[in-house]
């Protein structure tokens, strides 16, 4: 099931101990029509106040599956600098990773002392991985205490303890008894807390629960109870960021049971806090202008309709190959997250034009399989924005119109022998400009190739 809101379209692997989170520059600046940017702040602010029961100042790891690396990427204000900077998290570790230390330092300068573990609440083999994690973590941890003893003689010094280091457990979009249930009996039991985290910002036309398995779950598996209610209450997030949204409407069994609990809540909250005149909100008295009134002005960038569709309505249109460039790359690369993994032999040098080319893909089957590169695809990109819902039969035109287009401005100021100053100022402020657009063109020729 998808959801569309009635605004019109406006024009990295997981880390290693010490190294740097994926990078946020990429991140699209949802300035559309209708600006997204403060549906960031709030999940931002979200995920501070669940923090902020936490020593600001003490190294910290962050550790989560790979599926929620780049979706906590988008969420934040400053991508993942936001947990350097606002939470001191020095360390970036995948949950699944089993190598001794689980990926964390166990001794020396870059140890930590607060562990943050961010999982979905909501699916059990993620939740049974975090309690996995921590076991782990603990026995190498107490392994490595005994076979390392300090270097000091005197009896009042002790190795590092195991103990000393803190975990908390932080449950995507809140607590649940299932996770509960599996992470208390661990002793000590970690900190668990929740973590508002639903619809996240992806482009400036593009929100996403980032739930791969809701399909099979309510179609195969028959529970949609949990499903459809964590859809509803996507849209009460939406309500807290920018206001009432006054229609609410579904196509398909799953969408019209999404409707009914968006409007439960809605007469819930009603019933419970009434309007600030203490008239029903939803009532059709209270919310239609009188004939001589004019009509009333909604506020800036409100929601006027959200419109959910069941995937089982049209399960046609997935079986059909795409001619549009975005759709292309989604089918035959992969797009996840809004990024997509190209093999660093096809971009060549034109991701790290400093270095040299990368020799040519080995046809060994012994050899290891080529570098992948993690490349954004955004409205960032004024290139990709224009492109991405081309059709492929267009593309290499407009492709060929867009080198020449910088190859005449580039031979125009050279021809330019007799150029004053100032024009020769305006044309070196135009430089990076022109820079990262043949990077982007030499990218997305290559990926069209």
């Amino acid at each position: 099931m998808s959801s569309s809101l009635s605004a019109p379209p406006p024009n990295t692997p997981s880390s290693k101990p010490g190294s740097k989170p994926p990078s946020s520059t990429a991140l699209p600046p949802l300035l559309g029509p209708f600006p997204l940017l403060p549906l960031r702040a709030s999940l931002t602010a979200a995920l501070l106040h669940s923090c902020a029961s936490l020593p600001p100042k003490t190294r910290k790891a962050l550790v989560l599956p790979r599926q929620l690396q780049r979706k906590l990427t988008h969420a934040l204000e400053g991508g993942t600098r936001t947990l350097r900077t606002s939470l001191n998290v020095t360390e970036f570790t995948e949950l699944k990773d089993t190598s001794p230390g689980c990926g964390l330092p166990l001794s020396g300068p870059d140890t930590v002392s607060d562990i943050l573990i961010m999982v979905n609440g909501k699916e059990l083999r993620e939740v049974e991985m975090a309690r996995d994690w921590i076991e782990r973590r603990r026995r190498d941890a107490k392994r490595s205490s005994h076979s390392n003893p300090p270097a000091s003689t005197n009896p009042f010094d002790k190795a590092p303890s195991p103990d000393l280091e803190t975990y908390t457990v932080l449950l995507i979009p809140g607590l649940s008894p299932l996770a509960l249930s599996v992470l208390k009996p661990l002793s000590p039991a970690p900190a668990i807390l929740p973590l508002p985290l639903d619809l996240v910002p992806f482009d400036a036309d593009l929100l996403s629960l980032s739930s791969p398995s809701f399909l099979s779950t309510t179609s195969l598996h028959g529970s949609t109870a949990t499903p459809l209610t964590d859809v509803a209450d996507s849209v009460l997030s939406l309500q807290a960021t920018f206001g009432p949204i006054p229609n609410v409407k579904g196509v398909g069994n799953k969408a019209r049971a999404v409707v009914e609990k968006v409007l439960e809540f809605r007469n819930e909250a009603t019933d419970l806090y009434g309007d600030e005149d203490g008239d029903d909100a939803s009532s059709p008295a209270s919310s239609s202008p009188s004939p001589s009134a004019p009509p009333p002005t909604p506020p800036p960038h409100s929601i006027d309709t959200v419109l959910f569709i069941d995937r089982e309505v049209d399960f046609v249109t997935p079986l059909i190959t795409p001619l549009t460039y975005e759709g292309l790359i989604d089918q035959i690369i992969g797009i996840s997250g809004g990024y997509v993994k190209i093999d660093e032999t096809i971009l060549g040098a034109s991701e790290e034009p400093d270095k040299p080319p990368p020799a040519p893909p080995s046809t060994n089957p012994f050899d290891s399989a080529p570098k992948k590169v993690a490349l954004a695809l955004n409205s960032g990109d004024p290139l990709y924005a224009a492109v991405r819902s081309m059709n492929v039969e267009q593309l290499g035109s407009f492709l060929h119109a867009q080198a020449v287009k910088i190859n005449d401005s580039l031979a125009s100021f050279r021809s330019n022998t007799r150029a004053s100053v100032t024009e020769i100022h305006s044309f070196v402020k135009q430089i990076p400009g022109i820079t990262k657009n043949q990077k982007s063109l030499e990218q997305h020729i290559a990926i069209a190739e």
